[in-house]
């Protein structure tokens, strides 16, 4: 059987996809807003600013909306495909321990 916390957490999923379905512009505003948030000055973000202060806009912001696309593509897709094929459990660890990889690179090369 499914244990306990899987089980609730599957049928919050299932209660998710049923609002989603109700109200998908709700859905996309939350998206939005939490991408907003998390990309809000970060390194893509500054790295943005100081190309579009060269003078070229139009081509900064073409170039921007394309990379965040086909990042944004990607992501979805590869995460729809592991979503059928690997735990969410394993996918937090892989997760997990690429984040701290990271880290510790950054740590050591610097930023």
């Amino acid at each position: 059987g499914v244990k306990g916390g899987e089980r609730e957490s599957a049928e919050d999923m299932i209660k998710d996809v049923s609002a989603v379905k109700a109200k998908p512009w709700m859905t996309v505003g939350k998206i939005s807003s939490l991408i907003f948030v998390a990309e809000w000055m970060d390194r893509s973000m500054v790295s943005t600013m100081m190309l579009a202060a060269s003078g070229n806009t139009l081509a900064v912001i073409g170039g921007a909306t394309a990379a965040n696309i086909l990042t944004s593509l990607l992501a979805v897709g590869f995460a729809s495909l592991a979503a059928t094929r690997v735990s969410e459990r394993l996918i937090a660890i892989i997760a997990g321990v690429a984040f701290q990889v990271f880290a510790v690179h950054t740590f050591i090369e610097g930023p």
